[in-house]
């Protein structure tokens, strides 16, 4: 197994924001790149991780490099099945957890995307949750699907950023883009390009 960084990709965000490091566009993209490719790799073998959440992200020795870990909660899918019903306890951490988890009891592919998003607006914003400061408010906050906040995005293609983002974090499943479809948006071709 290769030795990654003493720090998660938490530890890495509430680091750089404590020492106040400069946003760095170029980075976060990446990051969320990498991310994308590591989910599409983990759908493309049928299975659906369950938990992500930045603490299960971590970093290389560089910290250029993100892993996705802990696949403890993960589940392989039946050939031919999309979806999964939960099991007696509920998979996945309080606040990173898609609203059809709570409401239905059913975990997807979609689920997983949803989670990502949340992960990823951590990325995009040196750490805040979408929902909110209060970890205790997460919870009801994404089951209602109600007080979302987009607005702490550091990046500088904020349009672009809340495009991907709001599809991400469609409360309903069917409505969220695949792993596929996310490494194909449009903030990622501008990295390429420079513009």
């Amino acid at each position: 197994m290769e030795l990654c960084h003493e720090e998660n990709l938490t530890d890495f965000l509430k680091n750089r924001a404590k020492i106040r490091v400069q946003f760095d566009d170029s980075l976060a993209i990446s990051f969320a790149q990498q991310l994308f490719c590591g989910l599409q790799f983990i759908h493309r073998n049928g299975v659906i991780h369950r938990d992500l959440k930045p603490d299960n992200i971590l970093m290389s020795l560089d910290k250029n490099a993100l892993k996705i870990s802990d696949f403890g909660l993960s589940k392989k899918l039946c050939k031919g099945h999309s979806f999964t019903a939960q099991s007696i306890m509920r998979a996945g951490t309080d606040g990173y957890r898609a609203p059809e988890i709570y409401n239905d009891d059913v975990i997807s592919k979609k689920s997983d995307i949803y989670s990502m998003g949340l992960v990823i607006y951590a990325v995009w914003s040196n750490g805040k949750h979408p929902f909110g400061e209060d970890p205790d408010g997460w919870n009801m906050n994404i089951k209602k699907n109600q007080n979302r906040d987009l607005s702490h995005l550091l990046l500088s293609d904020k349009t672009r950023a809340i495009n991907l983002l709001e599809k991400m974090l469609q409360f309903r499943p069917k409505n969220r883009p695949t792993a596929d479809n996310l490494l194909v948006h449009e903030i990622f071709r501008r990295l390429v390009k420079g513009d």
